[in-house]
């Protein structure tokens, strides 16, 4: 999607590799691209001069998030899969729109998405979220940020027959302009915020401005039998006065995977 603001928040990525697809043949792989929200309107509140709060727009959330799947040393099907080292990998790269609107004024608002199991169960665990927290290079206002991942993954090809290392990587570098972002894990989730800087000058988020989505994040398992999985994809929105609080919105998504 095109930029819509005169004043983005981040800008065209300087560098972009994707490698996370093996080559054609390759057993046990799938990927899958899910719309999490479309578009969605979030409205923030606003106090009048009579003092009294109103609700006025406050910008749109496009998410997405394509899902790549591998089963890793062995054939997830075979009843020693977990006991031979085999493993699930699940990697959601994360994309999509923030669009604050058009309205003469700024917005204190800070973005978080969370990514959870639907359950509580711990089979499914999550294993890295980038960019991650202080990982960004400062000049001034701007932050330089850097998506890196490399992991060799053991698979296999024609028909089960043979076995090859697959080099999976992924690299992605953004700016983001007045914001900063952060990344990290818990026991159950994954996370990252997009914050306005903690200058006092430059604590809320100008409106008419538009920031990108950049994430990428990692789960794993060890048994077949744990897919296909629920997940619930979090939005909230929270503002530094705490009166006004934190408001979420949920869409939980089915992942199979798909072989």
């Amino acid at each position: 999607m095109p930029e819509t603001s005169a004043h983005p928040s981040t800008v065209d990525p300087r560098k972009y590799e994707n490698n996370l697809e093996p080559p054609l043949g390759t057993m046990f792989f799938n990927t899958k691209r899910h719309n999490i929200f479309d578009r969605k309107l979030l409205h923030a509140v606003r106090p009048h001069k009579s003092l009294e709060a109103s609700w006025i727009p406050a910008y749109t959330l496009t998410w997405d998030v394509q899902v790549y799947k591998y089963a890793v040393n062995g054939d997830p099907q075979d009843a020693d899969f977990a006991k031979n080292g085999g493993q699930i990998y699940v990697i959601m790269v994360h994309s999509g729109t923030i669009e604050c609107n058009d309205y003469d004024g700024q917005i204190g608002v800070r973005f978080e998405f969370e990514v959870a199991p639907h359950d509580e169960q711990r089979n499914v665990v999550p294993l890295h979220q980038f960019p991650t927290t202080g990982s960004g290079q400062k000049d001034d206002k701007n932050t330089l940020y850097e998506i890196d991942f490399k992991q060799t993954f053991q698979m296999i090809n024609n028909g089960g027959s043979d076995a090859f290392s697959f080099n999976a990587s992924y690299n992605e570098t953004f700016t983001r302009v007045k914001t900063v972002q952060t990344g990290d894990k818990t026991a159950t989730s994954v996370r990252f915020k997009i914050n306005p800087l903690e200058d006092p000058k430059d604590s809320t988020i100008p409106w008419n401005t538009t920031h990108q989505i950049h994430a990428f994040s990692v789960f794993t398992s060890q048994n077949l039998g744990d897919w296909p999985r629920k997940f619930d994809f979090i939005h909230r929105k929270s503002w530094p006065a705490p009166d006004l609080g934190t408001q979420s919105i949920v869409s939980t998504v089915t992942i199979a995977l798909g072989f």
